[in-house]
């Protein structure tokens, strides 16, 4: 089911090119290999030989979109770091005329290097496309000849197979699993108390006699007899305070008490989750 909605979603972004380049870009290619009337569109529709052993591109490629010498539209995937020097195999993916689909392996050079297979950057080397140099053999001639037949709805000797492509690596992921929160902890529950406070102040009294001449004083009344007789002084008799202040009346009253908390902060809770790496399977052009 994936590997149908791959070829649909190609053939679809294919299919926009052309409409493209019909409608905008107007472009044709004269048999000296250059583009014809809208030369603006040179950078959008960059012009390529399939027929040669390595594709030419440069930075400024990076962006562009891609033709034959037929003025056929064809993708290159593949992984091409532009910014370095390198041979990358890439798998092409072109559209003939009759709207069929073809994939071709091929390599992308990038600047001037000479051709080694240890020049081919790849991260997955078991299953990297590496061309081999040309040599005058039957298979090279074979190989030849498939690559002139591009642009035509003829059937190419050869076969698809299938391989298996990483798209994302395994990788860990914290998943929230609880957010962190504050918490109230009853320290003490609400409470009544009963408070007793000193209603009345003063001293204690005792009845004395008291000498109204003088500050004599006695609470024995034969003494202050003595005194008159003694000063013929006279007296009164009347209470007065006597000793240091202190309560003489109390009360009572109830306050009342809130419930006391603590505020206890509880971090938040992650789950590690491993996440296998993930793959899709995709089809090649093998020739015979």
């Amino acid at each position: 089911m994936m590997e149908t909605i791959i070829k649909i979603i190609i053939v679809i972004a294919l299919l926009a090119w052309i409409s493209c380049y019909k409608t905008e870009n107007q472009v044709s290619v004269t048999d000296e290999g250059e583009t014809g009337k809208n030369v603006s569109s040179v950078k959008q529709a960059r012009i390529l030989d399939l027929k040669d052993e390595h594709l030419h591109l440069t930075a400024e490629d990076r962006n562009s979109y891609f033709i034959d010498t037929e003025g056929q539209p064809f993708l290159i995937t593949g992984e091409i770091n532009y910014e370095e020097e390198g041979i990358y195999p890439v798998l092409i993916r072109y559209l003939t005329k009759s709207g069929r689909i073809i994939e071709i392996p091929k390599t992308v050079m990038i600047g001037d290097v000479q051709f080694d297979p240890a020049d081919i950057v790849s991260e997955e080397k078991p299953e990297t496309i590496v061309p081999k140099p040309k040599q005058d053999t039957a298979a090279t001639h074979e190989a030849e000849e498939h690559h002139e037949e591009i642009g035509e709805d003829v059937k190419q000797s050869g076969h698809y197979e299938k391989r298996r492509v990483l798209v994302r690596e395994a990788w860990t992921e914290e998943v929230l699993d609880s957010p962190g929160y504050w918490e109230d902890i009853l320290i003490s529950a609400p409470w009544e108390e009963e408070i007793t406070y000193c209603l009345i102040y003063g001293q204690e009294t005792q009845d004395m006699y008291l000498c109204s001449q003088c500050d004599y004083q006695t609470a024995d009344y034969g003494q202050m007899k003595e005194h008159m007789a003694e000063k013929g002084h006279s007296y009164t008799y009347a209470s007065v305070p006597v000793g240091e202040q202190k309560c003489l009346g109390y009360d009572t009253y109830v306050e009342h008490h809130d419930a006391v908390y603590d505020s206890i902060w509880h971090e938040a809770v992650y789950e590690t989750v491993e996440h296998p790496a993930e793959y899709i399977f995709e089809e090649y052009w093998v020739a015979d």
